[in-house]
């Protein structure tokens, strides 16, 4: 299932220019010709993946909740696949991953690009509970597949004043093991949700989405909440998006915030 998966998403962003696109108009018509193409070349056995899809996301969604929530077991296989692993600070300096909350507990939101507009409005939300946050000592992290200079400029862009790292590699997503292919994006449900938030003011940053490598791959992967600290091997929570716009509980979130660290 997960080869088949694979075999669209290639078959999608073959479609995309290879060049780098830093023109907005430019990666809207990329976009468009991808969609178009991967749309005429859609079969009755792509419909078959598609239920299955569905089907698969759901049940390993509810897994991933489960296990990360209540067994110490689950969580220590999370931050072991993240041990080396490395991030870029929007000044462009390495960062390890789980020093990340070595020695702070933090949640840790990681997005699906930089660009997303639904990822800047999970960011808006999460940095509507800054203060609870701040008054719990956890961290507020955002974390999407990209350049240091997507993480800089997504700050300057956005009103979230935590932190931000790009993941270059997208090491920590395979890591995870999210989401990802045409149809955890093209659904229904994300469908939506897309237009709520429209409705509400959000909107994608085509500069930001004109990335080369984002355009190429970025587009068709989902996140998730972290919630790990102080201590590497203290994962609380994790949450991942079953399709693009996914949420989680954030009673659950913050209910994680405040769980004490684990016996050493």
């Amino acid at each position: 299932m997960a080869n088949s998966r694979t075999l669209v998403l290639s078959t999608a962003v073959t479609q995309v220019p290879s060049v780098c696109l830093r023109n907005p108009a430019q990666t809207k018509s990329a976009f468009l010709r991808s969609a178009t193409t991967l749309g005429r070349n859609l079969s009755t056995s792509s419909f078959q993946l598609k239920k299955q899809h569905f089907s698969d996301v759901g049940s390993s969604r509810m897994l991933v909740r489960a296990s990360a929530t209540t067994s110490s077991a689950g969580a220590g296989n999370i931050a072991k696949s993240l041990e080396g692993i490395q991030v870029s600070d929007p000044s462009g300096a390495k960062v390890s991953l789980t020093s990340l909350w070595e020695n702070r507990k933090a949640v840790i939101a990681f997005a699906r690009h930089f660009g997303c507009l639904l990822c800047r409005k999970k960011a808006a939300l999460l940095e509507a509970r800054k203060a609870e946050f701040d008054a719990a000592r956890v961290a507020l992290v955002l974390i999407a597949p990209g350049v240091s200079e997507q993480a800089r400029i997504f700050l300057e862009n956005n009103n979230f004043t935590g932190e931000v790292y790009a993941d270059p590699d997208y090491a920590a997503y395979e890591a995870l093991g999210v989401e990802k292919g045409v149809f955890s994006v093209i659904n229904p449900k994300s469908g939506q949700r897309v237009l709520q938030a429209m409705s509400e003011g959000f909107g994608l940053d085509w500069v930001l989405s004109s990335y080369k490598d984002t355009v190429q791959s970025g587009g068709w992967i989902q996140g998730g909440i972290l919630v790990a600290g102080p201590g590497k091997a203290n994962v609380h929570y994790f949450f991942k998006d079953a399709e693009a716009g996914d949420e989680p509980n954030m009673d659950e979130v913050m209910s994680a915030c405040c769980a004490a660290p684990a016996a050493a």
